[in-house]
């Protein structure tokens, strides 16, 4: 599984927070960096480089990501 976040949701959150995120806050392991997270779909799919992702599902933080933030 890989889970995907865009750096503008980081700007987003950031302004929101008031603080700078760092890449890797929200537990993603791939940052994109020109990538719009609400203009996604299920189904949609991501070519990075030769990788084709699927997307299959939104996050639901788990436990310890949702404590932190």
């Amino acid at each position: 599984a890989v889970y995907v976040y865009g750096w503008p949701d980081y700007q987003h959150w950031s302004a929101l927070l008031g603080q700078d995120l760092a890449p890797g806050t929200f537990g993603e392991n791939l940052t994109v960096s020109d990538l719009e997270s609400a203009s996604l779909q299920i189904g949609d799919r991501l070519r990075i480089g030769e990788v084709l992702l699927d997307v299959t599902a939104p996050r639901i933080p788990c436990n310890t990501l949702a404590r932190r933030m």
